[in-house]
């Protein structure tokens, strides 16, 4: 038991505090997991994980640069496979003696017996998850306030004598060390199930037993430890939902829900409006990690939660329309009402903010010239971050990053001349010929200070190009002109960008260019059709001439192509979701909907054009939350619901007129206008009477 423990304590990358002493202990060795090295190096490796029956239960080839799954768990015929693609990584575990192989797990934090425990994001929180590691039924979950995008803790340890682990993490605005313990019991009563009966709303426990009696019109999971609640009926495709109630875990009201209150739900906090006494709108907000709640005020006209992720304090419109900064857990101003914009920056996001001056420019008889906004990144203490001269932010902070147009130096080292070709946001008059002198016009103050008109054109007649730096001015990346966008990074870490051809590649966070750009894909909107998902991006190439040259094109991170298919006629086949979840990517025909697996052999087709689901690709394209949950996948197909697993496998057949997905163990399913909930085995929990 010493060495299971040891080696769970030490294996997982995810794990970042590693002792020397465990870091010097030999590989881990199995006569169960074999690798052949290739004699030729551009085929790559070969390995296979064999049963004590002498059965192959998988095996695969590494591409050339690749590696092959590390055996990171060995004990007795339990072994354990990391697989790592892009900046993710994948965990199998193989019990080599009963033939079973288990759910693909990613963010693993430690072994013990037959069950794992992982960091999971379901819906709008991280939780942590104790789960039956080949079943993958859920034992026991906890919401956790973590403060990073990876969901990685920073120590686990076993407590024998509460049965219990305790749990290290990064949270709040600093990334404070927390430590919970989390016992490795079933909790029953822990988890709430929203649950319906004769009309009205109420909630269960995991054993199907009513714990808080039905008594409102719509109610919505817990989110930690409060819910969202509503008294009255409201719209069931509300995108964000809102309700006119908040309560804990006890049923008792947090936020007394009033008719005209509107509480609209974002990731971290709740956004809290309704009229004062004199009829005007005014808003508060609660705050989903400390409990906190600021009721609505007449100061507050807008509560702005739409883009930040809880690291910092929550951006405010007042009654005369500027922005300023309050404490999530407090209240209290910590950044004054200084700011005009209310622009997508406003928001705090990895410990930063963008709010925004407008910002007008008049001549000598106080004639507006031009129009436009001055932007400042701030700190959560409301320091305003300085970038080097000429560096101009055009991007929010992501992952310490942040995309910045800056001067191309020529080859001389100097700025190379071309007047005016920096696209800037200056509105009506964009023509040199400007009348001398000019002036800023305060937005507050209405104060005049004197305006070199070279700030409209990006500064001293240079090209400009963009960059990705870090916050402290260090470029990564760039300036490069031929560069029409840079997108922030996604779940992966690849920053996409596109060229003025119209051209899309990806680099890395350090800047290196992974794949130069080549791919022509529709790239309107905020986000690009070009993202990685779990170590891949799926995206349609258009080509020179679509349809004729366009294809369908599968990328791993390190810009191979896995996969490439004409894409021919418009609705003879498409990949959807634009995202490989499980090893699984959509893909519709004139058939249906499918699923194929990339496997290290390839992609291959593991279901056929059977389904017939709404929740496939279009919901994927909407970014609506369905997918994997819990190692299950709500499909339908001849009209009815059922779910499949990794493999596409149906684990319960389709019966159901519609089905969610699984949360804790349970999913709330419909048959014949009644509710039900059903376990992984498809038993009903609980059913509406």
């Amino acid at each position: 038991m010493k060495r299971l423990l040891l080696v769970c304590a030490m294996i997982f990358c995810l794990m970042p505090l590693m002792s020397a002493a465990e870091q010097e202990l030999p590989p881990l060795q199995s006569p169960f997991y074999q690798v052949r090295r290739a004699d030729n190096p551009d085929t790559g490796d070969t390995w296979a994980v064999i049963s004590r029956q002498g059965r192959v239960m998988a095996e695969g080839t590494a591409p050339a640069c690749h590696n092959v799954p590390a055996l990171v768990f060995a004990e007795g015929d339990l072994i354990g496979l990391r697989e790592d693609g892009g900046n993710a990584s994948w965990y199998t575990f193989y019990d080599v003696a009963s033939e079973r192989i288990s759910r693909d797990y990613q963010n693993v934090i430690a072994l013990r017996g037959e069950t794992v425990l992982f960091t999971d994001y379901l819906e709008k929180s991280w939780r942590i998850v104790l789960a039956d590691v080949f079943s993958g039924e859920v034992i026991r979950s906890r919401p956790i306030d973590m403060r990073t995008a990876e969901g990685r803790v920073t120590g686990a340890e076993w407590v024998e004598d509460s049965a219990s682990w305790r749990i290290t993490y990064p949270a709040g605005e600093n990334d404070e060390e927390t430590t919970v313990l989390f016992p490795a019991v079933p909790d029953a009563a822990g988890s709430l199930y929203p649950i319906r009966e004769n009309g009205l709303w109420g909630y269960m426990n995991r054993a199907g037993e009513t714990v808080i009696a039905p008594q409102w019109a719509k109610v919505w999971p817990f989110d930690g430890e409060w819910a969202l609640v509503s008294t009255v009926p409201v719209s069931e495709t509300a995108d964000p939902p809102y309700g006119n109630g908040i309560i804990g875990r006890d049923g008792q009201y947090l936020v007394a829900p009033r008719e005209d209150m509107t509480i609209v739900d974002y990731p971290h906090a709740w956004r809290i409006r309704c009229k004062n006494d004199q009829g005007l709108s005014c808003e508060g907000f609660f705050d989903k990690a400390s409990g906190f709640c600021q009721p609505p005020v007449p100061a507050y006209a807008h509560v702005m939660l739409w883009d930040e992720d809880g690291s910092g304090p929550i951006a405010i419109e007042n009654a005369d329309g500027l922005t300023g900064y309050v404490d999530r857990t407090t209240g209290e101003t910590v950044i004054p009402f200084i700011y005009t914009g209310d622009g997508d920056g406003v928001c705090f996001r990895d410990g930063f903010a963008m709010p925004a001056d407008d910002l007008t420019v008049v001549d000598a008889d106080g004639h507006t010239v031009a129009m436009g906004a001055e932007s400042h990144l701030i700190d959560a203490g409301g320091k305003e971050v300085t970038l080097p001269d000429g560096m101009s932010a055009v991007s929010r902070v992501f992952d310490g990053c942040l995309i910045v147009t800056m001067p191309v130096p020529d080859n001389d080292g100097d700025f190379e001349d071309d007047w005016g070709d920096d696209e800037t946001e200056w509105t009506p008059d964009k023509s040199p010929d400007l009348p001398l002198p000019l002036y800023r016009v305060d937005p507050i103050t209405g104060e005049k200070t004197a305006f070199d008109e070279r700030q409209l054109w990006g500064g001293d007649d240079a090209v400009y190009g963009y960059a990705l730096v870090r916050t402290d001015g260090t470029v990564l990346y760039g300036p490069d002109p031929d560069i029409f966008r840079i997108w922030e990074a996604d779940a992966d870490g690849m920053v996409c960008f596109i060229s003025y051809d119209d051209l899309c590649g990806h680099m890395d966070l350090n800047g290196t260019v992974l794949a130069a750009p080549r791919y022509r894909i529709d790239a309107g909107g905020a986000v690009p059709r070009y993202s990685f998902f779990n170590g891949y991006a799926v995206l349609e190439d258009l080509g020179e001439h679509f349809p004729a040259t366009g294809r369908w094109v599968i990328l791993d991170a390190a810009g191979h192509e896995v996969f490439s298919q004409p894409a021919g006629q418009a609705d003879a086949f498409r990949l959807c979701g634009h995202a490989l979840e499980h090893g699984l990517v959509w893909y519709e025909t004139e058939a249906g909907y499918g699923f194929m697996a990339l496997t290290a052999q390839g992609v291959r087709d593991v279901s056929g054009a059977v389904y017939e689901s709404s929740l496939g690709c279009g919901a994927y394209e909407r970014g609506e939350g369905i997918g994997f949950s819990e190692g299950l996948h709500p499909v339908r197909q001849n009209g009815l619901w059922g779910y499949i697993d990794e493999q596409a496998a149906w684990v319960i057949p389709p019966q159901y007129d519609s089905a969610d997905n699984f949360r804790d163990g349970l999913a709330l399913a419909e048959k014949d206008g009644r509710l039900m909930y059903i376990d992984r085995s498809g038993a009903v929990v609980w059913e509406e009477h």
